[in-house]
């Protein structure tokens, strides 16, 4: 659908949003089996999350930039309560710890209640679609290449059936190219 004006919709890019899997190199903490054990899941299918696993995530590199799936839950509960995105003008996508990027399909509610949204995006992180085996409201944006010209323009995302211009940023997490307005 394209917005007023005929310029297309308005596009959200979160970058690098604080979400990932709980890393392997934490399974065996306390602070992460316990968490396991209370949501009845194995570790390797749990959630990062500061607020629970603060001390475990001790030792983890650039530690001040992971673990907040709060506030992805925020910023997409906020996005998709606008009357833009109610009217289908506004395309939201964003980018995980390690890189990959996500896209909101036009229509989705976000589960208000942050339980639920960590289950589900635990299982987005998994599976890269969810719900797994039907037409997915929330999936992953593949990186494919151009051929030769993919160097300077750096590939194309490619979400369901459309194809999207390249994101404003590396896949490297804290890596963003030179911005020009």
């Amino acid at each position: 659908m394209e917005g007023r004006g005929g310029l297309g919709p308005v596009k959200i890019v979160f970058l690098e949003s604080s979400v990932e899997l709980v890393p392997r190199s934490l399974w065996s903490h306390p602070q992460v089996l316990r968490s396991a054990r209370r949501y009845g899941i194995e570790p390797e299918d749990l959630l990062l999350d500061k607020s629970l696993h603060y001390n475990a995530m001790a030792g983890l590199p650039a530690k001040w930039k992971r673990g907040r799936p709060d506030i992805l839950h925020v910023a997409l509960l906020t996005s998709t309560e606008t009357p833009l995105y109610q009217e289908g003008l506004l395309r939201i996508y964003f980018q995980v710890y390690d890189g990959r990027v996500f896209e909101v399909r036009s229509g989705v509610r976000i589960p208000k209640n942050y339980e639920r949204f960590k289950g589900l995006i635990a299982q987005l992180l998994k599976t890269e679609r969810v719900p797994p085996k039907v037409e997915s409201l929330l999936y992953a944006c593949t990186r494919r290449a151009l051929g030769s010209s993919s160097r300077r323009r750096g590939g194309l995302y490619s979400c369901g059936r459309e194809a999207h211009p390249p994101l404003p940023f590396s896949s490297q997490p804290g890596l963003y190219p030179q911005a020009s307005l």
